[in-house]
């Protein structure tokens, strides 16, 4: 058996941004209409503060849904309480952390390295076993590939 390497690229990740009203109810919403009309949620993050108005919701699905998820979020604009939507196809860069993870800085030095290469991380998802960065399809390159791999390894 061979090992998996600590660093792998996916390409073609529908990402789209959401700003709603901060309203309780809006994520388990979003999810039936997704699961409704065929299409996979692979990750889900939201974000809001007690006494805010307004949340934000990134969701992630196959590119090839992206189209049809994003038009079918528009047309369920009242029922989750939309302010807006911006879509994009994107690549994701996952990290397995787990031999690092109690490391102090970690994070920090992985961070760097995409802002030392002025590559933009537009979506960041951190688990207890690895960090997902999401980033333009041409700022995955093989070397920002190889200085997170030595950050890990």
């Amino acid at each position: 058996m061979t090992a998996r390497s600590p660093v792998w690229v996916e390409q073609d990740k529908g990402c789209i941004l959401l700003k709603c009203e901060a309203k309780i109810g809006i994520a388990r919403t979003i999810c039936q209409i997704m699961a409704r009309e065929g299409i996979n949620i692979e990750y889900m993050v939201t974000a809001t503060m007690p006494k805010e108005k307004e949340g934000t919701i990134v969701i992630i699905v196959n590119a090839t849904n992206l189209k049809k998820a994003a038009d079918i979020l528009k047309s369920a604009r009242k029922e989750i309480a939309l302010k807006s939507l911006k879509s994009e196809v994107l690549t994701c860069i996952t990290v397995d952390i787990v031999k690092v993870r109690h490391v102090p800085g970690v994070g920090a030095k992985l961070f760097a390295e995409f802002a030392e290469r002025k590559i933009g991380v537009l979506i960041a998802i951190t688990t207890a076993a690895g960090m997902k960065f999401y980033v333009r399809p041409e700022d995955a390159t093989p070397a920002i590939i190889s200085a997170l791999r030595r950050l890990v390894e």
